[in-house]
C-alpha cells in the first residue's frame, strides 16, 4: 500500500518536537487556554477527481491528548468548525461507508477501518445454504469494504482557511477467467480472494496484520469467460498469505465446482496498485447431458452436498 505523510512546512520547531514526543501517548486531560475562532474547512480533492460522497467526517486529535478528539461531519467540498486554535492531527474519511466499521477512534495511532464477518458463498446471486468446500487458507471470511478516501495531515487552526486533501486508500481488483468450457450449464457463480489485509490503520494507512479472505460476485461475460470485481484494503508489504482466486460454480444438475489459482505474482507486480487487473484461465466444467423428455425417466444421478475442487497452476499471461 502507499503512504502518504503530510506535514505543513510552516510548524514551528518546537511545536513538531511536542507532536513527535506525544504520538501515541496519552497524557492528562488538556484544557484549552487558546482563542476558539471558527475555522473553514475545504477538501481539495484532485488527487481523486472520480471519488464520489456526500460528506466526510473529521477528527482532530490536539497532540497532548488523542483520547478526546474533535469530531465534525461535513460535507464533501467542507465547512466551519469552531475549536481552539494551535496544531491537530486531522483524520477525515468519507462517511458513505455502510459496510465499513471503524474502532479505536480515540486513539490516533490505532484508529482502524476493517469490515465484519461475511460468508465464502455471498456473491451467489440466489442464497446458498449447503455444504462448503475445501478451503485453501485458513483465515477470517469478511465482506469487502467501500471506496474510501482519506486525509491524514497535521495541520494548524488558527481561524483561517484549513484544505485537506484526501487520497484513494481501497484499491479496485477486477479478475477475468477465460477459456470457460461448457459455462451453458452453469446455473450461478461466485468467487473469493484469500491473503488480503483485513483492515487499515487511518492514521498512516498501514495494514493491519490479519489476512482475511473476502467473497466476491462474478457473472458470465461471454460465452466462454468470467468477470467479477471487488473492493479491497490491500495486501501487506511483505506476503504473510498467498492470493489465491478461487470460482465456485452451481451447476443446472445441482452439481457444485470450485476452481483455485494462486495470483499472488499478478498482485504483486500489478503496474498500478489501486487498480489490479487479474487473468486466469482453463476452468473445464463437465458438459451438462441433455435433461430426459419424460420426467418419469430420472434426471442425473448427483451428489448436492459434495464440492469438487481443482487446483490450476498458471502460465504466463500475455
Amino acid at each position: 500500500m502507499r503512504r502518504h505523510g503530510y506535514i505543513l512546512s510552516h510548524i514551528a520547531p518546537m511545536t513538531l518536537a511536542l507532536i513527535a514526543t506525544t504520538a501515541c501517548e496519552h497524557k492528562p486531560l488538556w484544557m484549552p487556554e487558546t482563542p476558539i475562532e471558527p475555522t473553514v474547512v475545504e477538501y481539495d480533492w484532485s488527487e481523486c477527481r472520480d471519488a464520489v460522497t456526500p460528506g466526510m467526517t473529521l477528527y482532530l486529535y490536539p497532540p497532548e491528548n488523542d483520547e478526546s478528539p474533535w469530531l465534525f461531519n461535513l460535507k464533501s467540498t467542507g465547512g466551519t468548525i469552531t475549536v481552539p486554535e494551535g496544531y491537530y492531527r486531522a483524520i477525515s474519511y468519507n462517511n458513505n461507508t455502510d459496510g465499513v466499521l471503524f474502532r479505536n477512534t480515540g486513539n490516533y495511532c490505532l484508529i482502524e477501518a476493517y469490515t465484519r464477518e461475511g460468508n465464502l458463498l455471498d456473491g451467489f446471486e440466489t442464497p446458498y445454504i449447503g455444504s462448503l468446500p475445501a478451503r485453501t487458507a485458513d483465515e477470517p471470511v469478511v465482506i469487502m469494504p467501500d471506496m474510501m478516501w482519506t486525509a491524514a495531515e497535521t495541520v494548524e487552526v488558527n481561524g483561517e482557511k484549513l484544505t485537506l486533501t484526501p487520497h484513494r486508500i481501497t484499491p479496485l481488483y477486477r479478475f477475468t477467467a477465460s477459456d470457460v468450457r461448457n459455462i451453458s450449464g452453469v446455473a450461478d457463480v461466485c468467487a473469493s480472494l484469500s491473503g488480503l489485509i483485513g483492515g487499515i490503520y487511518l492514521n498512516d494507512y498501514n495494514g493491519a496484520s490479519y489476512p482475511v479472505t473476502m467473497p466476491s460476485k462474478a457473472k458470465k461475460a461471454t460465452d466462454n469467460s468470467i468477470t467479477g470485481s471487488m473492493v479491497t484494503f490491500g495486501i501487506p508489504p511483505e506476503p504473510s498469505a498467498r492470493n489465491i482466486l478461487t470460482l465456485y460454480f452451481r451447476l443446472k444438475d445441482g452439481s457444485k465446482h470450485s476452481f483455485n489459482f494462486d495470483v499472488t505474482t499478478q498482485i504483486r507486480n500489478a503496474p498500478d496498485p489501486f487498480d489490479v487487473k487479474i487473468n486466469v484461465a482453463g476452468v473445464n466444467l463437465p458438459e451438462l447431458p441433455e435433461p430426459p423428455v419424460n420426467p418419469d425417466e430420472g434426471g442425473i444421478g448427483v451428489d448436492v452436498d459434495t464440492w469438487h475442487t481443482v487446483d490450476i497452476e498458471l502460465k504466463p499471461f500475455i
